[in-house]
């Protein structure tokens, strides 16, 4: 969870968050180990960069507890490790600090919706994101968030995986970012594009500006005009 791509929340149908959460726990009990000390030992897992850090989003969790939001899965943090294993928050407040900043780390808070309308209203009324991943086998589904939606760039059924295609474009839009990089989008964001007209000695349009404006010239300047309006 620590880059600028990672989810900061879930939004997920009511009726699939049950599944979806043994799916999770089976998945990370997997990778990491069992128990919560399987876990904190295991060498597969990284530690928060440094303490600054760790402390920030201990701070969030705590918060978003103490305002009412539910540890679901995970929980376990060790100060002198800068250790937060994978943690999921469920009843979170919209309005708690973790649903206000980028998390860059291992907790996700989780929405649930009854319909695809509402979680669209939802993402629309916040700020565009640097990026959005959308897990559906609904094709109709899909190409209503994306049409529906705004981000600077968008996922279907994976995460964060565009930001290693160079033959895509990548940045932000409005508070997410300004301008794409990366590839040949990369080299035109951050290079200049000198216009340069090299104007025939024979003959110059701009003569046609000048006055007296003959009836020929007129003729010539409205046959032009069907070809530039």
């Amino acid at each position: 969870g620590q880059t600028c791509v990672a989810p900061d929340y879930l939004l997920i149908a009511e009726s699939k968050l049950d599944d979806f959460l043994q799916q999770s726990k089976n998945i990370i009990q997997e990778f990491y180990g069992e128990n919560p000390m399987a876990r904190r030992q295991s060498p597969d897992y990284c530690r928060i960069v440094n303490g600054r850090h760790y402390v920030r989003l201990r701070q969030l969790l705590e918060d978003s507890v103490k305002n009412g939001a539910e540890v679901v899965l995970g929980g376990d943090h060790a100060d002198e490790e800068n250790y937060i294993e994978p943690t999921y928050l469920a009843n979170v407040d919209v309005d708690s600090a973790i649903m206000q900043e980028e998390i860059f780390g291992p907790i996700l808070p989780i929405l649930t919706y009854r319909s695809l309308g509402e979680a669209i209203e939802f993402i629309n009324a916040r700020e565009k994101p640097l990026a959005l991943y959308v897990f559906s086998n609904n094709h109709e589904n899909t190409e209503q968030i994306l049409n529906r939606t705004s981000s600077g760039g968008a996922v279907v059924n994976d995460v964060i995986v565009h930001l290693a295609n160079s033959h895509l474009p990548f940045g932000g839009v409005n508070h997410s970012g300004h301008g794409s990089y990366h590839g040949e989008f990369g080299f035109r964001a951050l290079s200049h594009e000198k216009a340069v007209l090299r104007q025939s000695r024979l003959f110059s349009s701009i003569r046609l500006m000048y006055p007296p404006y003959t009836n020929l010239v007129k003729t010539i300047v409205n046959f032009t005009r069907k070809f530039l309006v």
